[in-house]
């Protein structure tokens, strides 16, 4: 594992891990993967044989727990000295422990400022370990999904020396690819960059579905223009935050309304209106209507 993540020549390797909570946004999305706590499952050593079929085994979190709290045991051991180096390694899961080489031993410790114990996503845990060096630093995030973007982009104000930069190393192989978010930030402004994490939540994301029918680039052109929006997601969270994101989605969805429950009034007219009052109603188009696909669904 440690021989993989420090293949990146660098003087710092943080590796973090999410956390998984009895009671969770996420429970969902677990089911959904048929992941459980299923069988207690313990690595005794690293010449143990690894089960032959991953696949279902990842399903067990206390198997995908296992091997962080193995890593945390393992990496203060002596034999590891020639993988870490002269460099500096954090794994951060329940907590976060560093581990570095002096006078040819491995030096351990654990830094409570920041394991953010509280933190079940190791998405959001990157950003605090990222907004928390002083130094001027290139900061570069392996990560394979966009969540990880929308979060960093929405922090950058955070990062406490203005000449560090960061990337997102994303892709396998050939496809592998370095992605500028200091550029996009430079680009969007920082209202905007503010704004992405709540607007990818409404959005779509990994615990809650896409607008019907809308996906993100129609809400996110209408975000770009409009200043009112992105102070709305600002204050995501907040109870006066609420009228604002649904104007935002009546309007992508119904043009002139700024109503929800009008919007959804609007919708069903339009689609269901006849043009002659004489006309028989045609119970047929109903046969198949999902008022759950009215906005702002």
């Amino acid at each position: 594992m440690l021989q993989m993540v420090t293949q990146i020549k660098a003087t710092r390797y943080d590796v973090i891990f999410d956390q998984y909570f009895s009671t969770s946004i996420k429970d969902y999305e677990k089911s959904r993967r048929h992941e459980s706590s299923q069988l207690e499952f313990n690595i005794t050593g690293p010449d143990q044989v690894r089960p032959s079929d991953f696949t279902k085994e990842f399903k067990n979190i206390h198997f995908k727990q296992s091997p962080v709290e193995f890593f945390a045991i393992h990496w203060a051991t002596d034999e590891m000295i020639p993988f870490i180096g002269n460099n500096k390694n954090f794994i951060n899961f329940r907590q976060c422990n560093s581990f570095t080489v002096i006078n040819n031993k491995v030096m351990s410790e654990i830094h409570e400022d920041l394991s953010c114990s509280e933190h079940e996503e190791a998405d959001t845990k990157i950003v605090y370990h990222v907004c928390n060096i002083d130094a001027q630093a290139n900061f570069v995030i392996r990560c394979s999904d966009t969540d990880m973007a929308a979060i960093m982009l929405g922090n950058m104000h955070h990062l406490k020396n203005n000449d560090s930069r960061v990337w997102i190393l994303t892709g396998t192989g050939n496809k592998q690819r370095y992605v500028d978010l200091n550029a996009i930030y430079e680009q969007l402004g920082p209202s905007l960059c503010l704004s992405l994490p709540a607007f990818h939540a409404i959005t779509g994301c990994d615990f809650n579905p896409a607008l019907f029918k809308n996906g993100k680039r129609k809400p996110f052109n209408i975000l770009k223009k409009n200043e009112e929006y992105q102070q709305a997601f600002h204050r995501f969270g907040m109870l006066d935050f609420v009228d604002d994101v649904s104007e935002e989605e009546c309007v992508i969805n119904v043009p002139g309304i700024i109503d929800v429950d009008a919007a959804r009034l609007q919708w069903f007219i339009n689609t269901y209106m006849v043009s002659d009052i004489n006309e028989e109603f045609n119970w047929k188009n109903l046969r198949n209507f999902d008022a759950s696909n009215l906005p702002p669904c």
